[in-house]
């Protein structure tokens, strides 16, 4: 673990402006960066192709193995984003501090409408999907519910999500 970071670069984080905490602003400028870059850009049409059907973004002249290595690219500079935040409010760097936060990960994508099945989600319905999963977990914290039932309740509304999607995605095969 390390710790004794400077005041500037833990107090930088723990401030607002204009009521605002900075970590919001932060996560916002991310996601009207990657609203941009997924609406606006070729890449970003390209990438929602490569997420509808690997092989029909192939055969229509996209080049693959590119498109992912900048999905894992731009997914690695967001989990940084995301270390750097998370050391400066905390104010020490552990690894194993954001262990779980996986599964809300998947509860927002998935509860903000990002298919299971690839080539469907917008990021501003990510983050009302976020925003619904820390109101449900800050919920549940409130009324003191134990972590192992709180994972249980993620766990649900998951699969829950991932039936209505599968149900959808059926409905619109079959027609």
């Amino acid at each position: 673990m390390l710790y004794g970071f400077s005041f500037d670069f833990v107090n930088f984080f723990a401030a607002s402006v204009i009521g605002i905490p900075v970590p919001v602003i932060f996560s916002l400028i991310v996601a009207l960066i990657l609203w941009f870059l997924t609406t606006r850009m070729r890449l970003g049409r390209n990438i929602y192709a490569l997420g509808g059907n690997k092989n029909s973004a192939f055969y229509s002249g996209i080049d693959v193995k590119f498109h992912i290595l900048v999905v894992f690219i731009i997914s690695g500079v967001c989990a940084g984003l995301a270390g750097v935040v998370s050391t400066a409010r905390l104010g020490a760097a552990e690894p194993l501090a954001g262990m779980g936060f996986e599964t809300y990960a998947i509860a927002s994508a998935i509860i903000g409408g990002t298919s299971f099945f690839g080539g469907k989600g917008r990021i501003f319905s990510v983050v009302i999907g976020g925003l619904i999963i820390g109101t449900i977990n800050n919920g549940l914290n409130i009324l003191q519910v134990q972590t192992y039932y709180q994972l249980v309740v993620m766990g649900g509304l998951i699969i829950a999500a991932v039936a209505l999607d599968a149900s959808e995605r059926y409905r619109l095969i079959s027609k």
